[in-house]
């Protein structure tokens, strides 16, 4: 037998001791994937053709894309990408082969979620009919595969005025999915046209606007994963998102105030403003989720670290191993996780830079003493908001010291693995300053497609240029809480944990504490 490559056009001419290298690698330890080393594969006029070879610069043809390549020999059959980095008549074909993982990533790298062709949804009786459906959802009378939906607030702009030197400052907040609670107990979305105060130019202005605005769902992880492979030909096998009580209430949240007023809804508008592979390194940089491509069946399996470290042999191959393995020990290396806090409110406790590197460097500052006193000069922890508080010995003020989205980071005198994500920590607020109920904040203002209403801009951060950054949320059993109710967290506004049907949640969307998703999904792995 004799190696063959073959693309859509015809089979490669090869010399008869041609072979490649291919290096074989896990998810776990490669995002990029299995690839063969670089190999040149001769110049013949019918290699040349096969790859649409460009022979001048002036040519106004352009040259052959990644191409979508077989490599065989006997009963091996492997499906791969070619890559060509170089080609000529005097010096051959130079190109690559990625394998599984390697063909996704290489394509995903600058394709923007929102750019990916998403379903429609047109309930009848247009918006009205959009409203009632999203009503259902919310209260969980129905259950849908794709949507949840919560109040959030997305801006808290303030406007200022002196009277006889005394200064008054007034806060505008704006929501997304406002709720109103009816007389039978269940909660309704403020859904119809109506004249709401927007802070407009630093100058409060009443503003109609029309039936479903400031509604919006949220598209669950679950179901976007989903989405992405199967948008690319594969079926997805194993998606824990999908099957985990907990993860299962994953959202991605979206900041768009005019995506149901048309009287439909556009998934593709309820999608963030990232790349599919940083989707992707965000779920591995949470949670440590990695993805395993069949490329000859188009299948996928998607899988935590921590399971896979912890799963026994299944198969013993040792008596079909060609050779004994050689096994290259690398040094040992801790875990950094770390993630964006853009966000930032007109006050402390919504903001979600923490004050300190690392909970070992915040908690030194006051001797590592955590208490449940809440008395003057005592650090405690609040569950519901996730920041840490003291009490001021003079005024007696609870004030906030940091919040809890430190990154992790052991500090122990190794080397790093630092993994990074895109995706923003979301800070909650809390009654103040308007008496509207607990949510999350995430506050980055109204994206408008729609409409052309205005409202308070937010400026942000130099590092921070897209409209719907990536933000993580849980959507919460309604049968746990008081009302529609998301979180990063796993309690309730009260500080309760969050159960249902005897499940207690025990995952909260911060790399530290005994919650955090260090300790949940990466303790394990971590040298």
């Amino acid at each position: 037998m004799s190696l063959k490559i073959k693309n859509q056009l015809g089979i490669f001419d090869l010399q008869n001791d041609f072979s490649i290298e291919i290096e074989d690698t896990s998810p776990i330890y490669n995002e990029r994937g299995s690839q063969s080393v670089p190999a040149t594969l001769p110049a013949s006029r019918n290699n040349l053709s096969l790859i649409t070879h460009v022979h001048r610069p002036d040519s106004t043809y352009s040259p052959a894309p990644d191409a979508r390549v077989t490599v065989s020999d006997g009963v091996y059959n492997r499906i791969g990408k070619m890559n060509i980095t170089q080609a000529s008549k005097s010096g051959g074909i130079v190109s690559n082969i990625g394998f599984d993982e390697s063909e996704l990533y290489s394509e995903w790298n600058a394709v923007s979620l929102r750019s990916l062709s998403a379903p429609v949804i047109r309930p009848e009786g247009g918006t009205t009919g959009v409203i009632s459906l999203l009503n259902s959802i919310m209260n969980e009378t129905i259950v849908d595969d794709a949507l949840s939906i919560f109040p959030i607030c997305v801006s808290i702009p303030s406007h200022t005025t002196t009277v006889d030197d005394t200064e008054t400052t007034t806060y505008y907040p704006e929501y997304i999915n406002k709720i109103t609670k009816l007389e039978n107990g269940t909660y309704s979305l403020q859904g119809a046209a109506r004249q709401e105060t927007f802070l407009i130019n630093n100058e409060p202005v009443l503003t109609s606007v029309p039936e479903g605005y400031a509604i919006s769902p949220f598209l669950k992880v679950s179901w976007i994963l989903n989405f992405i492979f199967v948008r690319y030909g594969y079926t997805v096998l194993e998606n824990p998102f999908s099957t985990h009580r907990q993860l299962s209430r994953l959202v991605v949240l979206n900041n768009m105030a005019d995506s149901i007023v048309k009287g439909f809804i556009d998934y593709s508008d309820l999608l963030p403003d990232c790349t599919i592979n940083e989707f992707l390194q965000a779920l591995y940089c949470r949670f440590g989720m990695v993805y395993f491509v069949d490329g000859k069946n188009k299948t996928v399996n998607l899988k935590f670290i921590k399971d896979i470290i912890s799963t026994p042999a299944s198969l013993n191959w040792s008596l079909l191993k060609s050779a004994r393995p050689a096994i290259n020990y690398a040094a040992a290396q801790q875990l950094k996780l770390s993630a964006s806090t853009n966000i930032s409110g007109p006050y402390t406790n919504l903001v979600a830079t923490p004050t300190a590197d690392s909970l070992d460097k915040f908690l030194k500052t006051f001797g590592h003493v955590l208490s449940s006193n809440t008395a003057k000069g005592y650090l405690t922890y609040s569950l519901w908001d996730g920041f840490y508080y003291v009490r001021n010995n003079l005024t007696g003020v609870r004030e906030a010291r940091s919040s809890d989205f430190f990154p992790w980071d052991k500090g122990a005198n190794i080397s790093y693995m630092e993994i990074s994500s895109i995706d923003e920590c979301l800070p909650m607020k809390g009654s103040y300053p308007d008496d509207q109920p607990v949510c999350p904040a995430y506050l980055l203002g109204k994206v408008h497609k729609y409409t052309n209403i205005s409202s308070a801009s937010v400026e942000l951060s130099e590092e921070q240029n897209t409209q719907t950054p990536l933000c993580f949320c849980f959507s919460m059993p309604r049968a746990s809480t008081p009302y529609p109710y998301g979180s990063p967290r796993c309690y309730t506004p009260g500080g309760e944990a969050i159960a249902i049907n005897g499940h207690t949640f025990d995952i909260s969307m911060t790399f530290t504490g005994d919650n955090g998703l260090f300790s949940r999904f990466w303790k394990g792995f971590d040298a």
